[in-house]
């Protein structure tokens, strides 16, 4: 199974894609080389920091695993996404109803 981070950036290689190449409504992670545990990434903090056309590629070398702290190769991923709000008026609605 392919990682979801091409799914989500079609058409690049890893080493292309930039954070701004994945829509807000993705959850960004990272993955560890040695164990495979996956785990949300503070996405607006690295955006910050490094800055949202930054590559990839040269901010996951920071990436450290929480459980065996593998600290090489680790790699970017996509973790789930965020559900959409639900509309202003359907909240209303609801609440008049109840």
């Amino acid at each position: 199974m392919s990682d979801p981070l091409y799914t989500v950036a079609t058409g690049k290689f890893y080493f292309q894609i930039r954070f701004e190449d994945v829509p807000q409504q993705y959850i960004l992670g990272g993955r560890c080389f040695c164990c495979n545990h996956r785990g949300p990434v503070d996405r607006k903090r690295i955006e910050k920091r490094w800055g949202a056309a930054a590559q990839m590629r040269w901010v996951d070398r920071y990436l450290h695993c929480l459980v065996c702290d593998n600290k090489i190769e680790n790699m970017f991923t996509v973790v789930g996404t965020y559900l959409p709000a639900p509309e202003v008026a359907e909240v209303v609605a609801l609440r008049k109803a109840g």
